[in-house]
């Protein structure tokens, strides 16, 4: 039996669901793809992915990071919800990942292929950590948003006015 030196699972996230692709490699540096499915993007997607997790990787000991797009605010809650139970999680950036892609000749697009091309990337290269923002910097954000969206409602209004 061959052993598994490392798991990644690529995460391909939307406003509704995530794709996600179980890859591992081996001794002798096979990417193996150990299964993909879809969650929806909610807490109890997360808990129901985070089961599926605990499931399919079957050697423990060895380690185990999430690769996902950096895809506006929708990654972002998944991103510390699995940051919170001590997974490492890489974030790349949506431009880097569609170069990397296009590398291995991949042209089509897909969110199960770009989960794959993930989960592929993460087992491949030594990507930065996430480490999440401050919840201070998250209030001034969401209130800085919050103001913006008053701004041009109220601009609107004046127009019809």
């Amino acid at each position: 039996m061959v052993k598994i030196n490392r798991y990644c699972i690529g995460i391909d996230v939307d406003k509704k669901e995530f794709k996600v692709c179980l890859m591992a490699i081996d001794q002798a540096g096979k990417q193996i793809v150990k299964g993909s499915r879809t969650f929806l993007n909610s807490t109890n997607g997360y808990a129901e992915f985070h089961s599926w997790i605990v499931k399919n990787r079957k050697e423990s000991d060895a380690s185990l990071t999430i690769t996902m797009e950096a895809t506006g605010v929708y990654h972002e809650n998944l991103a510390w919800y699995f940051h919170g139970k001590g997974f490492n999680i890489n974030v790349v950036l949506a431009l880097k990942a569609k170069r990397y892609l296009q590398s291995l000749g991949l042209r089509s697009k897909t969110d199960k292929i770009d989960a794959q091309g993930l989960g592929a990337m993460g087992l491949q290269q030594q990507l930065e950590i996430w480490q999440p923002i401050s919840t201070d910097f998250l209030m001034l954000r969401s209130l800085t948003r919050q103001v913006e969206a008053l701004q041009v409602s109220k601009n609107s209004l004046s127009n019809q006015l």
